[in-house]
C-alpha cells in the first residue's frame, strides 16, 4: 500500500473533518517536522514499540537536565543552582504550579504537584468522608488498583463499592450517562471514572456525567492518566471536583510525576494522605503536597518538559495520533474477520479491535517473539466476548513502523 494512498483514504473517510483537506496534508504528513520531534528521544530499540500506554519516553533535552540536576543534588549544591533551590522539600512551587495551571487549566490555587496519578487517586478516594453504608460507583472496566483502594476501604469503613457495566463500545454518549445516572441511589456519595480507559481507549463524556452527579450532590474523581498529553482539554472545563494523571505517560515528563486538580471549593472536604506540618490552612492546595524529600532533581527539569510539549502543540499533537491511529485501523478493518472493541469517534491513540478465529494473547505473542512488534491484548474476564487487541502509537512511531504492523497483520490473517 503507498503512502499516499493510505493518506487519501483516511481523508476520504472523515476521520480529519476537523481540518480541511489541504490543511490536514501539511499538517499531518510534515516530514521534516515530525521527524525532528521523534529524534528529540534517545534512540529506539530494535523493537518496534506500538503499546505506549504504560510509560512515555522522556526527550533529550530533559534528560540532559534530569542528569545535570542529579549529579549537582547528589553532591548536596542545590543551592549552587537557583532552578533547584527555589523548589519546596516535595520538589513543587508557586511557580511551578502556574505553569501546570496555564497547561491544563485551571487555577494554581486548585492544582498540586504529585508523584503519579495513583496518588492523587488515593487522595481522593481515602480523603473523603464517607459514613456507613454510603456507595462509590465506578465500572467494572476501572483501572484495577483504584478497585483495590475502594475495596479496602469498604473493609475498613463499611461503605459499599458498586461496579457498573457501561457500553464499551457506545454509540453515543446518552449510553454511557444513563448507565451512570441509573445505578445512583441515595446513598451514592462518589462517582470515579476514567477520562479514557487504558484498554480501549475509549473517551467517556465526562462533563454530562458531571452534571448529572452535581444535581444528586455526588463527588466526582476523575482519572486522566491516560488523556492528558494525548487529547486536547481543560481540566475546568470537565466540571470534576478531582482530577488527576501522570505525566510520565503521554506528556513526556520523567516518571515521578504528576498532578492533583481539586476544586476550589472542594479542597476543604478532602483530607491530605499526610497531615500539614507547615501550617498550611485547610483550604490550601499545598496541604496535597507535603509527602516528604523527594528529588528536585525531576522537579527542575519539568518546565522543559512543559516547553518541549507547547513546541509540538496538543491539538496538532490529537490529530497527529488520530493520523497514526487510523493509518492502521483502516487497513485492519478491510478484513470481514475484524470487529472494533471501540468507537473510533470516541477516542484516540488506544483503540482496541479483535480477530475471529484467533486467540489475542498467542497474537501480540508472535507479533513480539517473530517480529519485535509490541502491541497490548485485553480480556474482561465479566465480558467473555470483551477480547482482542489494542494500539497506542505515539509521536515517537514512524509511519514505517506502522507500515511494518500492516503488513504483519495481513500475512498472519492469511496464514491463520
Amino acid at each position: 500500500m503507498k503512502r499516499r494512498q493510505l493518506i487519501k483514504g483516511i481523508l476520504a473517510t472523515g476521520a480529519l473533518s476537523m481540518v480541511n483537506n489541504v490543511d490536514a496534508m501539511n499538517l499531518l504528513v510534515n516530514d521534516d517536522f515530525w521527524s525532528n520531534i521523534r529524534n528529540s528521544f534517545p534512540k529506539k530499540s530494535e523493537y518496534i514499540n506500538l503499546l505506549n500506554t504504560g510509560g512515555g519516553a522522556v526527550s533529550n533535552a530533559t534528560l540532559e537536565l534530569l542528569s545535570k540536576y542529579q549529579e549537582i543534588t547528589a553532591g548536596g549544591g542545590e543551592n549552587k543552582t537557583q532552578a533547584l533551590n527555589s523548589l519546596k522539600e516535595s520538589g513543587s512551587s508557586q511557580s511551578l504550579r502556574q505553569l501546570m495551571a496555564n497547561t491544563f487549566g485551571c487555577s494554581s490555587n486548585e492544582i498540586a504537584l504529585t508523584r503519579n496519578a495513583m496518588e492523587g487517586l488515593v487522595t481522593g478516594l481515602l480523603g473523603l468522608d464517607l459514613d456507613k453504608n454510603d456507595e462509590i460507583i465506578t465500572t467494572n472496566a476501572d483501572y484495577d488498583s483504584c478497585i483495590r483502594i475502594i475495596e479496602q476501604r469498604e473493609k475498613r469503613d463499611n461503605i459499599r463499592l458498586k461496579l457498573i457495566d457501561i457500553p464499551m463500545h457506545a454509540k453515543n454518549d446518552d449510553e454511557v450517562v444513563s448507565a451512570f445516572e441509573n445505578s445512583c441511589t441515595n446513598k451514592t456519595k462518589v462517582i470515579l471514572m476514567c477520562h479514557m480507559f487504558n484498554k480501549n481507549g475509549q473517551i467517556l463524556p465526562i462533563r454530562r456525567i458531571c452534571e448529572m452527579a452535581k444535581k444528586k450532590g455526588i463527588t466526582t474523581i476523575v482519572d486522566g492518566a491516560q488523556s492528558i498529553g494525548q487529547i486536547d482539554f481543560k481540566i475546568s472545563e470537565l466540571g470534576c471536583d478531582i482530577f488527576s494523571a501522570s505525566l510520565h505517560k503521554w506528556f513526556y515528563a520523567p516518571k515521578g510525576t504528576g498532578i492533583l486538580y481539586v476544586r476550589k471549593d472542594s479542597i476543604e472536604n478532602v483530607w491530605p494522605i499526610y497531615a500539614s506540618w507547615s501550617g498550611k490552612p485547610n483550604n490550601s492546595i499545598e496541604k496535597f503536597e507535603e509527602y516528604g524529600t523527594v528529588s528536585k532533581a525531576i522537579s527542575a527539569s519539568l518546565p522543559s518538559v512543559f516547553e518541549f510539549n507547547q513546541k509540538i502543540g496538543i491539538e496538532r499533537k490529537e490529530k497527529r495520533l488520530r493520523y497514526l491511529r487510523d493509518l492502521w485501523l483502516n487497513e485492519i478493518l478491510k478484513s470481514d474477520r475484524v470487529r472494533l472493541l471501540t468507537n473510533p469517534k470516541k477516542s484516540c491513540a488506544i483503540t482496541a479491535f479483535k480477530i475471529e478465529g484467533i486467540n489475542p494473547n498467542v497474537f501480540s505473542k508472535e507479533l513480539y517473539d517473530k517480529h519485535k512488534i509490541s502491541i497490548g491484548s485485553i480480556h474482561l474476564q465479566d465480558k467473555p466476548n470483551f477480547k482482542g487487541n489494542y494500539l497506542a502509537a505515539d509521536l515517537t512511531n514512524s509511519e514505517e513502523e506502522i507500515y511494518k504492523f500492516i503488513e504483519v497483520f495481513k500475512a498472519y490473517i492469511k496464514q491463520n
